[in-house]
């Protein structure tokens, strides 16, 4: 659980001393993250479904880099 109703996330892949992470995010049509800080870049490939963000919709197969 992400602590957002609709939205869990599973970590695939921590690296502590290089401040790498990477999670998969399942979101359930409708939800919404809150806005959040980044501490490092973020990167995003959507699998299925819309996402709406930086004022722009991803769709299945679209990529965006959030920078920190």
């Amino acid at each position: 659980p992400y602590g957002v109703p609709g939205i869990e996330l599973c970590k695939l892949f921590e690296d502590k001393t290089r401040n790498l992470l990477t999670i998969l995010i399942r979101m359930r049509a409708g939800a919404v993250a809150p806005v959040h800080p980044h501490g490092v870049d973020e990167e995003c490939y959507v699998i299925e479904g819309d996402l709406h963000t930086f004022g722009t919709i991803l769709r299945a197969g679209d990529y965006v880099r959030a920078p920190a």
